[in-house]
């Protein structure tokens, strides 16, 4: 039982103890009921345990099970725990009262998400296998698929959608690594030709062999607008580390532009 479960109970009963002899079970009631109405779950079973402990009956009782399975379904859905919300309200599944079709809903929403979760992990679990056997390609293929399902982008799945973006972006800096090195080799050897033939200065002016101008320093001002765009793009900046939004913004530079666009963090 949460803290704040306690001290609503806690306050409840206090509050009638000072104001009366005899405790108002009608001022509790539609209390309760406001609650309800309000959707404040938590709230509400802690009222209906005061109700309990002054005069329980089987209403009450039979609405303290189904007002905890909602709270517990709550806080396993807030922790992506699918089974357990599942498990929780499977009693509900078919729920006849108002209250019981909460649980019932939420026990539907869980059954979803489970399946989602399940089916996006394995797409994770391919790019991952993609990846292990050196095939980057097939990898990001399969990650920038995933990122961009809709399913992958509700709060609930926050937890997968950060592993997937985080796998893309190593890829990617290894991706860019291996390029970068592949031209750093073809500029040595195209260099030591010209040596041979006094053509010296081809390598110099390759673009490969120039930093990116601009990299010297970003600053707090910057990375915000970053993420501006990166929002006005439609996707959560708060998944993205400064790291990630830096690296953006020097692909951004050295385009000439700006403002961020996709293709700056894929």
């Amino acid at each position: 039982m949460k803290i704040s479960h306690i001290l609503i109970t806690g306050i409840a009963l206090l509050t009638l103890a000072g104001c009366q002899a005899k405790p108002d079970i009608s001022k509790l009631n539609s209390n309760l009921d406001d609650a309800i109405s309000a959707k404040q779950y938590e709230k509400a079973e802690g009222i209906n345990d005061s109700i309990q402990s002054l005069a329980s009956t089987k209403t009450s009782t039979k609405r303290a099970k189904v007002l905890h399975a909602i709270v517990s379904a709550q806080d396993a859905l807030e922790s992506s725990n699918f089974s357990q919300a599942i498990k929780t309200t499977k009693n509900y599944a078919n729920g006849s009262t108002s209250l019981e079709g909460v649980a019932a809903k939420l026990h539907s929403r869980a059954t979803t998400l489970n399946k989602q979760n399940k089916s996006l992990t394995t797409q994770l679990d391919a790019a991952k296998s993609s990846a292990q056997t050196g095939n980057n390609t097939q990898a990001l293929t399969t990650l920038n698929e995933l990122l961009d399902a809709k399913a992958i982008k509700q709060p609930e799945l926050r937890n997968l959608y950060i592993k997937a973006l985080k796998l893309r972006i190593s890829l990617e800096d290894t991706s860019h690594s291996t390029d970068t090195s592949t031209a750093t080799t073809s500029t040595t050897d195209q260099a030591s030709q010209a040596s041979s033939t006094n053509e010296t200065s081809s390598s110099a002016a390759s673009p490969e062999s120039q930093p990116i101008a601009g990299s010297d320093t970003i600053t707090d001002a910057e990375i915000q607008q970053a993420r501006d765009d990166i929002k006005g793009l439609g996707e959560d900046p708060t998944y993205f580390s400064n790291n990630d939004i830096r690296r953006a913004i020097l692909k951004m530079r050295a385009a000439g532009r700006s403002h961020l666009t996709a293709s700056d963090w894929q």
